[in-house]
């Protein structure tokens, strides 16, 4: 067990322990880093003992990890996904959840509509043809007209806003659909459609933007992919349980897609002998769309920032759930 701390960092990636050591320099809390690992929830019990405030990265926040550390003030995420982290209980216990909405929206909206091009271009396609050794330009297949196609954005937050405005120049027509934001908050020029059966019966390319919760959690099966036109693209930089992974090979298989990339897969890193990594026609990122130097370095300062103000008695932004 860890000599107390005020502030603890769990399961961070090598590539990130010198910017955090940097953020870090100078601020008046006393921090530590676990190294190695922390990542389930039993390591952080055990880790944590008598900390006020945690920044996670992927590790799970579970309710018994807020029963086992009566100390815990604040969980300062360093991203906008808070699946990692039972709400509920912390609210119960009247704790600080804290997030960064928008810290990495612009890498991820640019990440996913990079692989829509690639996919509509179908760049991973000619890439391999000409590795194995052809120069066919006709090696895709037919490829249509971008200004001709319905652009689809499941989610219309913070990312999925900025997705669906960079693609209004590009595609025929831009629909979106959220459960929660008013269609009066879409960007201009951004329809609303009233349904997720709606948007996946209209638009050619779907671009997934939704956060993981009990209602999307497998929420693209096999009845809303059967929805789409023949020849759909998908895009997957959200969460991977979003995505059903075997409608999504079943749909592959059947003509309903044309081709899907995906940042996210539903167990990271996958199995090498996930069929995910070995079909031709599915892109992969490896979980890297929130990723750029500066989105790094915001994220991180911005969770320094709530965990160090509560520490000071002082009130966070960017609450999800608070006393």
């Amino acid at each position: 067990m860890m000599k107390p701390v005020d502030l603890l960092f769990t399961d961070l990636p090598v590539s990130l322990l010198q910017t955090v050591r940097d953020l870090m320099n100078g601020v008046d809390v006393s921090w530590a880093i676990v190294e190695p690992g922390c990542s389930t929830a039993a390591e952080v019990i055990e880790a944590a003992s008598g900390v006020r405030a945690l920044i996670p990265f992927y590790a799970p926040v579970t309710r018994e990890v807020f029963e086992s550390i009566p100390s815990l003030e604040i969980i300062a995420l360093p991203y906008v996904g808070s699946d990692t982290v039972d709400l509920e209980a912390a609210d119960e216990r009247g704790l600080w959840v804290c997030n960064v909405p928008d810290g990495n929206r612009e890498e991820v909206a640019v990440h996913a509509l990079g692989m829509t091009l690639s996919l509509l271009r179908a760049l991973p396609r000619y890439d391999a043809s000409i590795r194995a050794g052809r120069w066919d330009d006709k090696a895709a297949g037919e490829l249509r007209r971008i200004s001709g196609l319905t652009f689809g954005v499941l989610g219309v937050g913070n990312i999925g806003s900025l997705i669906a405005s960079y693609g209004l120049p590009l595609f025929g027509r831009v629909v979106g659909y959220d459960l929660s934001v008013p269609a009066e908050q879409f960007p201009a020029g951004v329809i609303s459609l009233g349904s997720v059966q709606a948007l996946f019966e209209q638009a050619d390319v779907i671009s997934i933007h939704v956060p993981l919760t009990p209602q999307t959690d497998g929420l693209v099966d096999d009845g809303l992919l059967a929805q789409c036109r023949p020849g759909t693209y998908l895009v997957n930089a959200a969460r991977g349980p979003v995505v059903d992974s075997d409608a999504l090979l079943n749909a592959l298989g059947n003509g309903q897609l044309r081709a899907a990339a995906l940042d996210v897969v539903p167990v990271e890193p996958p199995a090498r002998s996930d069929p995910l990594l070995h079909h031709p026609d599915i892109l992969l990122s490896p979980h890297a769309a929130h990723y750029s130097e500066e989105s790094k370095q915001e994220t991180f300062s911005r969770a320094i920032a709530n965990a160090t103000a509560v520490i000071r008695g002082q009130t966070p932004v960017d609450a999800l759930v608070g006393p």
